[in-house]
């Protein structure tokens, strides 16, 4: 058995010690371990991918300078040691149904290493946390 710390204070533990992001109305947050670990602190875009056979993996690609395709990283928090950060990911949202039906999930997706595709990624594992109704079952994508 091992013992795991539950942290207390103004975070409540909500830290992750894990390359991961999140899909929040605003766009994608990633997360300060992620950006620190990759020291991705001065990088200033991703470039954002879908498998065109597979709608639930995502891929980023993550740049010093702003691209004309790429979607510009923000710094999140109040000062200026924040390691998080978020892009506006507005037309992302508008090409991925499974991006979009997981806005505002509680859910932190792992981010991994492609070596194949030379590019980070993220499983967008359905989410079967959420219920509905049995008659309303028709209203779910497919």
């Amino acid at each position: 058995m091992s013992l795991i710390k539950v942290r207390g204070g103004s975070k409540g533990g909500r830290t992750l010690n894990y390359d991961a992001f999140s899909i929040k109305k605003s766009g994608l947050y990633f997360n300060s371990f992620f950006i620190k670990s990759k020291n991705f602190q001065e990088k200033k875009s991703v470039e954002i991918f879908f498998d065109s056979e597979n709608p639930y993996i995502i891929y980023f690609e993550f740049f010093d300078e702003n691209t004309d395709d790429g979607f510009g990283l923000i710094r999140t928090g109040r000062d200026s040691v924040s390691n998080g950060r978020t892009t506006k990911a507005k037309t992302a949202f508008s090409k991925s149904n499974v991006l979009r039906s997981l806005i505002d999930s509680p859910k932190n997706f792992e981010i991994k290493f492609s070596t194949h595709q030379n590019k980070f990624y993220a499983q967008l594992r359905p989410n079967f946390e959420l219920r509905i109704p049995f008659t309303e079952k028709n209203k779910i994508d497919s």
